[in-house]
């Protein structure tokens, strides 16, 4: 699970009608593919889920060569045209992740996050409003079987 964890994440994110309504199906895994010529296109607001990497939990005396949680680092960039549109933005997909962890099945192998966000900041050369929510999620790193 730990290294297809960003995935699901972005499967959580992209299956939230409101989310896919507001930025317009703008809702990408690792990057925006476009074209370099495309570059300059007002492509705000958008989601972004990263895989940022994860680390193997010590392993004890019982376990052969490593333990079966990671330490997965996902972070979620966010963008929109203003600061309030910004804030109602990270708040639906903090929400979104918290309601999938607490009621939903996806997130099964995962057994804990801590949350983080970054500050809110302005990119002349987009232009957008931008911030990054980071998840630090402990997860089983057996592949689930898909129902």
């Amino acid at each position: 699970m730990g290294l297809d964890t960003s995935a699901l994440f972005y499967r959580i994110l992209s299956g939230n009608a409101e989310l896919e309504k507001l930025t317009d199906g703008r809702i990408y895994s690792i990057a925006i593919p476009m074209p370099e010529e495309n570059i300059n296109e007002s492509l705000v607001p958008w989601v972004i889920i990263l895989f940022d990497g994860l680390n193997n939990d010590d392993a004890t005396k019982d376990d052969p060569f490593e333990s079966s949680t990671d330490n997965v680092q996902i972070s979620i960039e966010i963008a929109a045209q203003t600061p309030d549109d910004l804030m109602d933005l990270a708040q639906l997909v903090r929400d979104t992740i918290h309601d999938e962890m607490v009621n939903g099945h996806t997130f099964d192998s995962i057994y804990d996050y801590k949350f983080s966000a970054a500050a809110m900041q302005y990119d002349d050369l987009t232009p957008c409003f931008y911030t990054r929510l980071s998840y630090s999620c402990s997860v089983s790193n057996v592949k689930q079987s898909e129902s």
